[in-house]
C-alpha cells in the first residue's frame, strides 16, 4: 500500500509540474516577443498567480483522504488536524 501510496503522490506532483509548465509556455506563446527580461519576468508571475488561484480550491474527495491517511498513519494525523 505504501508503494501505491508514494507513487500517487509522485504522478500527482508530475502532473502539478506539468500544469505550470503549460500555463508558462502559454503566455510565452501568446506573445512571442519581450521587450525586456522584466517584461518575461512578469508575464511568468501574472501566470503564476493565475495558478495559485487553482491551488487554493478544495481537494475532491478530501473526507476519504483524511479517512484513509488517519487509517495509515494514526495520531500522527489527527494532530495535524
Amino acid at each position: 500500500m505504501k508503494d501505491v501510496l508514494q507513487g500517487s503522490l509522485e504522478a500527482e506532483l508530475s502532473n502539478t509540474i506539468e500544469s505550470v509548465n503549460r500555463s508558462i509556455r502559454k503566455v510565452a506563446r501568446q506573445k512571442s516577443i519581450f521587450p525586456t527580461n522584466d517584461s518575461a519576468l512578469k508575464m511568468v508571475f501574472l501566470a503564476l498567480q493565475g495558478r495559485v488561484k487553482k491551488w487554493t480550491m478544495r481537494v475532491r474527495d478530501w473526507n476519504m483522504i483524511i479517512g484513509q491517511l488517519s487509517i495509515h498513519f494514526g495520531e500522527r494525523v489527527e494532530a495535524k488536524l
